[in-house]
């Protein structure tokens, strides 16, 4: 996983409300358990019937941070969900509020979730729609657009993963010794404790 410090982008905007996962991506590309090439599927349908929809115009193309609305990644479990916005090129999603699932599959893949209050998520909004330059801060957990400025919250240990670009499993075999040791202390508590018993 590649570090995640700072993201400094033009946003994407589609401030729609309950987008479900299916429309993120439909079922219809679910069949593979590869990650990349999942970014070209990423909301297919409205990029199919909609010339205007922000993620089929060119000049959105290299830009990292989405801003979306309320409960955003509902409906199915589905982690390719997640996928194809990560292999699309989206690092951050900006909303009022987040799935619990989605927000889960993200936190494993290491894809970042800013959960604003509503007010402060109107005025990334409007920043979004006049085409501002979005800075986000993971170190600091700030958004700040101009001479605008939020602050979000962020889990610690999700935190350090993303600054230190690791996911759980990265993580856990970092610390592999000092868990082999561990559970050779407790397996000897163990034994002791069960041999003062007979």
């Amino acid at each position: 996983m590649k570090a995640l410090q700072t993201i400094n982008s033009q946003p994407i905007v589609w401030a729609q409300q309950d987008i479900d996962t299916d429309v993120i991506i439909p079922a219809q590309f679910l069949t593979t358990t590869e990650r990349s090439g999942l970014g070209q599927h990423l909301f297919h349908r409205m990029c199919q019937s909609d010339a205007e929809f922000p993620f089929t115009q060119t000049h959105n193309r290299d830009r990292t941070v989405f801003i979306t609305g309320d409960n955003f990644g509902c409906g199915s479990s589905r982690e390719h969900a997640v996928w194809a916005l990560m292999d699309w090129g989206i690092q951050a999603v900006i909303a009022p509020g987040f799935a619990d699932i989605f927000s889960n599959n993200a936190r494993k893949n290491g894809l970042l979730l800013i959960t604003l209050p509503e007010p402060d998520w109107q005025q990334v909004l409007e920043a979004g729609l006049n085409d501002e330059h979005i800075a986000i801060d993971v170190k600091q957990q700030r958004v700040s657009a101009g001479h605008l400025e939020w602050t979000f919250d962020l889990d610690p240990f999700f935190k350090s993963l993303l600054i230190n670009g690791q996911d759980e499993l990265a993580y856990l075999l970092q610390h592999q010794n000092e868990i082999q040791t561990l559970q050779q202390q407790l397996s000897r508590t163990q034994f002791l404790t069960n041999r003062s018993t007979t």
